[in-house]
């Protein structure tokens, strides 16, 4: 996990140092020198707030800080179990269960026909690590993903996509090998 802070390049800066406090007022901890206008801070505690400044470097010395921005380093995303990636399922109310990661207190499950999630069919806030559909799926492929969060604005990024096809009719005969 990490934070990525931006800011606008400054004209003619060579460089930027990045640096982090806990708090508004803290004891600000230099990350680092940058020529480029981003910084990943990887050394961060999960669900902890922290507050960002930038200092634009100059040939002759560095300027003074920027006024501070505060980054939130979130939760990692749930880790999906069933239906498995790329199943079928009969069942057309099918039950999604995933794991929670440490922290998390609330999640967000999305079912789609579109690999996009352009127009979800299912959007639920939940509490819970599953959820048995109420509506039922017509025969095809759903995409499903799934994102945490530990009580702020702020939620994980989503999981990555796993399909599922719903088919209540197929019938899986057994293959007869003859010598």
């Amino acid at each position: 996990d990490k934070v990525r802070v931006t800011w606008d390049a400054a004209g003619g800066a060579t460089s930027y140092e990045v640096y982090r406090a806990s708090s508004a007022a803290g004891s600000k901890t230099n990350l680092g020198s940058t020529s480029a206008t981003m910084y990943d801070d990887a050394m961060i505690v999960v669900g902890t707030t922290y507050y960002y400044w930038v200092t634009a470097c100059y040939t002759p010395g560095c300027g003074g800080y920027s006024s501070h921005d505060s980054g939130y380093a979130g939760l990692p995303a749930p880790i999906l179990i069933s239906p498995p990636e790329s199943s079928v399922v009969k069942d057309m109310t099918p039950t999604f269960e995933w794991t929670a990661p440490p922290g998390a207190i609330k999640f967000e499950l999305q079912v789609d026909d579109n690999s996009d999630f352009s127009s979800p069919l299912v959007e639920e806030s939940l509490t819970s690590t599953s959820y048995t559909l109420s509506s039922v799926l017509a025969d095809g492929d759903y995409y499903w993903r799934v994102r945490s969060n530990a009580g702020s604005a702020i939620w994980s990024n989503y999981t990555a996509a796993w399909v599922v096809t719903v088919d209540p009719f197929k019938v899986y005969l057994p293959i007869i090998m003859r010598p």
